[in-house]
């Protein structure tokens, strides 16, 4: 196995990727359609106050091919999202002008399945002898109908990114970053970023190595199937030791998924209270126990018990002493639970 750790090595060696999510990544947004829209539809009403006036509007008619388009009294633009058409049907965008309209249908990750001649009927209504534009705006082609034309997000952000420097010193600074910060994560999205060159790097290493990399993750799995087995085989074991000594086990899950996690868990009780004793385990291939109450109000008389019994942070899966370690350390917390003070708190907090 010594041509496996020298690839670990080589991998440890090359430059960390810089992981820089964008603000609606961290809300966990990266793709809601109506999260894109307002902050768009923001941005594209150049009355509002992030002072970047009309620059998404210009770069917008610049981007459809209409960059002579008369803008008008920009203090009379007016940008609806969710606009109710006669039929009840909401179209995402619609702008007006002094002498133009706009219906904007966008598009992320769905499909085109829209009432697009509805939407059409509403713009040519609305319109009344003004120049008026139907666009379905989305990350990749569709094949739209006569009545919309397509318009690509690389396309518009390519534009306003060219048009940007006239509009910088005049843009208020919190919404300025907000912005390009927008229109990295639309990019990004989209795939169409360019690799850094520590990406690249990473790429040609994965590349060499495939064939080591793919036995360092199939061992990877290996390693986890047996913990998972260890996790089933001390709880099973404990569950059947303790119903031998005359202890009801009420619930019991030898293997089921939380949250990414794979766990093992079994639930008794100790003077009426109930309580859970929960097997995981680490990023680092070893078994911890937890034991906790259903009530999450009492956790902390839990975290009393753990820091009474100096519970370990975690219990070598390998180790052929294991068995007796996690036996041993279980009783020591049922025995906690049935001789501290701990059950009665927490049957004196259930009451409340």
């Amino acid at each position: 196995m010594d041509y496996l750790q020298d690839v670990i090595k080589a991998f440890k060696q090359l430059p960390k990727v810089k992981d820089e999510p964008s603000f609606l990544a961290i809300a966990n947004f990266p793709n809601r359609e109506t999260a894109w829209q307002s902050i768009f539809a923001f941005f594209l009403n150049p009355n509002k106050c992030h002072g970047f006036h009309e620059l998404v509007l210009r770069s917008f008619f610049e981007a459809i091919g209409k960059a002579d388009q008369n803008l008008g009294g920009i203090q009379n633009v007016k940008v609806n999202a969710e606009c109710l058409t006669h039929q009840g049907n909401r179209l995402d965008l619609f702008i007006q002008g002094d002498s133009y309209v706009v219906g904007i249908e966008m598009k992320v990750g769905a499909g085109l399945n829209n009432p697009l001649e509805d939407y059409a009927d509403y713009i040519k209504g609305e319109a009344q002898g003004k120049e008026q534009y139907r666009i379905v705006l989305s990350l990749q082609p569709h094949g739209c109908t006569s009545d919309f034309d397509n318009l690509l997000w690389s396309k518009l952000i390519d534009v306003i990114k060219s048009n940007m420097d006239d509009y910088l010193s005049t843009a208020h600074p919190k919404y300025a970053t907000f912005f390009i910060d927008f229109i990295n994560h639309v990019s990004h999205y989209q795939g169409d970023q360019p690799m850094s060159q520590d990406e690249k790097s990473r790429h040609a290493f994965m590349q060499k190595n495939h064939k080591e990399v793919r036995e360092i993750i199939i061992a990877h799995e290996q390693c986890c199937s047996t913990i998972e087995r260890k996790m089933e085989h001390l709880c099973r074991m404990l569950k059947e030791k303790f119903e031998k000594e005359g202890m009801p086990i009420e619930d019991f899950l030898y293997r089921f998924t939380y949250r990414g996690l794979s766990l093992s868990k079994f639930c008794t009780s100790v003077n009426g209270v109930q309580f859970y004793i929960q097997f995981g385990y680490t990023g680092d291939y070893k078994i911890w126990l937890n034991p906790y109450v259903p009530n999450k109000k009492d956790g902390h008389l839990c975290q009393k018990v753990r820091n009474q019994l100096k519970l370990p942070a975690y219990y070598n899966c390998f180790d052929e002493t294991i068995e007796d370690e996690v036996e041993a350390k279980v009783r020591a917390i049922i025995t906690e639970f049935t001789e501290s003070s701990t059950v009665t708190e927490i049957a004196e907090s259930s009451t409340v």
